[in-house]
């Protein structure tokens, strides 16, 4: 028995205490839950503040912008038609500057000189603006929109300023005008937040411009003296707190004007949300008192019905555990608990006589199941036991669980074993039917190389192997192994290939070229075709290997084996037989045309130049050409006729085409 078993024995570790601490648990994450439900919920009330507070502030914003936008269009207005007139004291008079909330008018010089004003309001003359903050702006086409001006007005006014151009469109003379707010004033007041709520406008430099009491507006007070208490009240957006200097606190949140300077700020008091908070706060204080009561009664049920009765049952089960089979728990607790005692009893009695047989069984079955995991460990391919029954699917009975590198499983093929040659190679399945069928017919060794589908998808080689036999109620059972035999594939592959190819360009060599020589000249012979040979020399090579070095000379072999491959079909052969010596053979050419124009393609293609490892490399072919059966109707004669051509293309000056002019011969 383990120390674990001991511990357990002990009583160290119980369900019943484990249950009676997740009630615990249980509990505790209930109030936790309804803290957090509170606390969400003040986040939610909270955020709907804020909303409340950023939809006040965003609209007193958007007032202040509306309001200057209007009056900016009426400018710009205004200074479209002084820019196309000369009579500007005219237009001055026209009902078209007679706008109510301009304070002032007036067409300003770029020195300063005041052109014309507007009459309908008694202003003091001026003849000169002395200081012009606005010309910066409208020399670039932009509006000015000033800072509040406070004087003896009820409201401060803002001074806006735009560019009149001359008739060439450039700037000539500034269109001012004094701003009148209360319309403004008016509007901002109507906007409320909550029972008390105000939203109210700053400037820059913090003093309140726009405030529903206008004794704070007409004595420049600044913010921080109404509300000597600020705390998180910027940046723009966010929420934060105002305490005012009659000691109440509000919550505030800000939203600056685009257009101007100016920032509206909307506040609600916080006695406003003082019921609902403490309405919130009761709630959850009762709902904590009864999540607290419920667990307390369900602490104490479980510790009597649950937690004791389990105790003692694990005392009884750590008894029966140390093989004392006699103890007798009897009934213990209520409900279910006592029923299960009871079993438990009669369990007891009745294991010490089946004790033994299971014992044994369990041994002779761990001995079969070692036996079988160390052959199948020791073989280094897949063992299997296949069996075809009379009137069942095939299967297989038993494979080893290196199956799984087929991307199979024991289980998936201890039924039906159509999954597994669902896998073989299209071209492999026929083949390996018919030997498990010759191998059932005469009861003899079953072998076969076949290709089976991995789950990455390759297909991979492997050898099967299986002795069969015939089980007493008729059906046939092989016993074999499956091995992995792509390794020693591949390498017959590649000795194949080696010995059929050359190793620098990959073309086929002599060996090969001649067999399908031999091949080529079979079909010709048998269905009337035609057929060309071309014997191909590089002109200039040697110069290549002599200035720039062998690895030159060999890289350009391979970049004129592709251009020859490139230049004919694919049912045509491209070979190499020497150093810079390649033949080509064309299939089913009826016709000498045709096998010239093969060969002024590769001529061509040989002129053009190679770049070799940055180096310009200029060569040209020398082809002689010899065809059957015009010049011969064997291997030897047509390959001496079209070597004779070449060696004739080399005597014409190199870069040429010959056509044997040997008569038929064999």
């Amino acid at each position: 028995m383990t120390d674990r078993q001991r511990q357990r024995g002990n009583g160290s570790s119980s369900i019943g205490r484990e249950l009676y601490r997740k009630v615990h648990q249980l509990g505790r994450l209930a109030e936790l839950s309804i803290l957090l439900v509170v606390a969400v919920s003040g986040l939610l009330v909270w955020q709907q503040l804020a909303w409340q507070l950023n939809e006040q502030a965003r609209q007193g914003a958007a007032l202040i912008d509306e309001y200057i936008l209007n009056i900016e269009i009426d400018l710009n207005t205004i200074a479209k038609y002084l820019a196309t007139t000369d009579d500007s004291n005219r237009l001055f008079r026209s009902t078209l500057v007679q706008k109510p909330n301009l304070h002032g008018l007036y067409l300003v010089a770029q020195d300063g000189t005041v052109l014309a004003q507007q009459q309908r309001i008694s202003l003091a003359p001026r003849a000169r603006f002395d200081d012009q903050p606005w010309l910066g702006q409208v020399r670039k086409g932009e509006t000015y929109v000033g800072t509040p001006v406070h004087d003896d007005q009820p409201l401060p006014h803002l001074m806006l300023a735009v560019a009149v151009p001359n008739a060439s469109g450039q700037f000539a003379q500034s269109l001012v005008a004094h701003i009148e707010l209360t319309k403004l004033w008016t509007q901002i007041n109507a906007l409320q937040v909550g029972n008390s709520g105000r939203v109210f406008a700053v400037d820059a430099h913090g003093h309140i411009v726009l405030h529903r009491k206008l004794a704070y507006t007409r004595s420049v007070m600044p913010l921080r003296t109404l509300y000597p208490y600020q705390l998180a009240g910027q940046p723009y957006h966010s929420m934060g707190i105002l305490g005012h200097r009659d000691g109440s606190f509000a919550l505030a949140l800000t939203v600056p004007s685009a257009r101007t300077d100016l920032v509206v700020i909307a506040e609600q008091p916080l006695h406003d949300l003082l019921f609902g908070l403490a309405a919130l706060i009761g709630l959850s204080l009762l709902a904590v008192t009864g999540v607290v009561l419920f667990v307390q009664r369900a602490q104490g049920f479980t510790q009597r019905e649950i937690v004791e009765p389990l105790a003692s049952l694990r005392h009884s089960a750590s008894r029966f555990e140390q093989g004392d089979l006699m103890h007798r728990s009897g009934a213990i607790g209520r409900y279910e608990l006592a029923e299960i005692s009871v079993l438990l009893d009669q369990m007891a009695a009745r294991l010490g006589t089946t004790l033994n047989d299971l014992h044994q069984r369990v041994s002779e079955l761990d001995a079969s199941m070692e036996f079988l995991q160390k052959i199948a460990d020791s073989v280094p391919g897949v063992m299997f036991r296949y069996r075809r029954p009379l009137s069942d699917n095939a299967h297989f009975s038993y494979i080893s669980p290196r199956v799984r590198i087929f991307g199979l499983t024991a289980a998936s093929l201890a039924e039906d074993a159509t999954p597994f040659f669902e896998r073989l190679h299209p071209d492999d399945r026929e083949p390996v039917w018919q030997g498990i069928d010759d191998s059932a017919a005469t009861l003899s060794l079953w072998r076969a190389q076949f290709r089976i589908r991995l789950p990455s998808g390759d297909y991979r080689w492997f050898e099967g192997q299986a002795i069969p036999d015939i089980e007493p109620d008729g059906s046939l059972i092989w016993f074999g192994y499956f091995a992995d035999i792509q390794t020693q594939k591949e390498t017959e592959e590649q000795i194949r290939k080696m010995a059929q190819h050359d190793t620098l360009t990959g073309l086929p060599n002599r060996a090969l070229f001649d067999d399908r020589v031999a091949q080529a000249l079979a079909d010709a012979q048998r269905h009337h075709f035609g057929l060309a040979l071309m014997f191909i020399d590089l002109d200039r090579f040697k110069p290549v290997n002599d200035t720039f070095g062998h690895r030159v000379g060999d890289l350009l072999l391979r970049d004129v084996a592709r251009r020859l491959v490139q230049c004919v079909r694919e049912s045509d052969t491209v070979a190499r037989i020497g150093g810079d010596e390649f033949v080509v053979l064309l299939r089913q050419v009826q016709q000498s045309d045709q096998a010239f124009q093969v060969a002024e393609k590769i001529r061509s293609a040989m002129v053009e130049s190679f770049l070799i490892e940055g180096y310009p490399i200029n060569i040209s072919a020398s082809i002689g050409i010899a065809l059957y059966p015009d010049h011969g109707t064997s291997a030897i004669a047509l390959a001496q006729h079209a070597d004779d051509a070449m060696y004739r293309s080399k005597d014409r000056g190199r870069n040429t085409i010959s056509l044997s002019d040997a008569g038929t011969t064999t």
